[in-house]
């Protein structure tokens, strides 16, 4: 997912760093990365021997500028491949994947009023 923010004039630079610490409180390795006017945290967090992957990206001018929240995952199991996967006694795979998916709709929750804060917090008026 992402959002647009116009008119609010904010270093992105200061804001990628903020997303950055957003990730460590979380308990996430994270890396900064600049290039091609993109700033990108990576970001991987190990849970029980599975790893939690997400990425934040932010791009644009500080009047206008996007960022964007992308997990590990990128995409989300159909009810037919459920439907399947429970017929041939795949719950527990079922179960993993929903607690995969509840981590980080949880997270890109917590993202979203984070990155809001700081956007207000930065916002040069």
């Amino acid at each position: 997912m992402e959002y647009r923010w116009v008119g609010k004039t904010v270093d992105l630079q200061a804001l990628s760093k903020r997303v950055e610490e957003f990730y460590k409180s979380k308990g996430f390795e994270t890396k900064l990365e600049y290039s091609d006017g993109f700033y990108k945290v990576n970001s991987v967090l190990r849970i029980e021997n599975k790893l939690r992957i997400s990425s934040a990206r932010i791009h644009g001018s500080p009047n206008d500028f996007v960022v964007e929240f992308l997990n590990g995952k990128g995409e989300r199991f159909s009810n037919v491949l459920v439907h399947w996967a429970a017929m041939f006694g795949g719950g527990v795979f079922m179960l993993d994947r929903l607690r995969s998916q509840e981590f980080y709709e949880r997270l890109e929750r917590d993202f979203w009023i984070f990155v809001e804060k700081a956007v207000g917090q930065l916002t040069v008026l």
